[in-house]
């Protein structure tokens, strides 16, 4: 999904309040992360008159990515709409 918190649908507004976060590691090192949402748990959020309790989750899991060196980590998110066009860490 694009939108990784909410999304419109027609007349409707949405939230997604669980994040599933996927670790990539390479030699302890983290290397590699996505994050998803499943639009099943999504909460119509549309009406603001009326009052919705919320529960925000996620989870994480962590696999090994033994196909992306540490050094090359950054090249996976070169084209990706996420990041700036310059972008740098600190």
């Amino acid at each position: 999904e694009d939108a990784i918190l909410g999304e419109m649908e027609g007349s409707h507004t949405f939230l997604f309040p669980h994040l599933h976060f996927k670790v990539g590691t390479n030699n302890a090192q983290i290397v590699s992360v996505t994050v998803t949402t499943e639009r099943d748990r999504r909460v119509d959020i549309t009406n603001v008159h009326k009052p919705t309790t919320v529960q925000f989750s996620y989870s994480v899991e962590w696999f090994e990515d033994h196909g992306l060196p540490w050094k090359m980590r950054m090249t996976r998110y070169a084209d990706s709409r996420f990041l700036p066009g310059s972008f740098e860490i600190h």
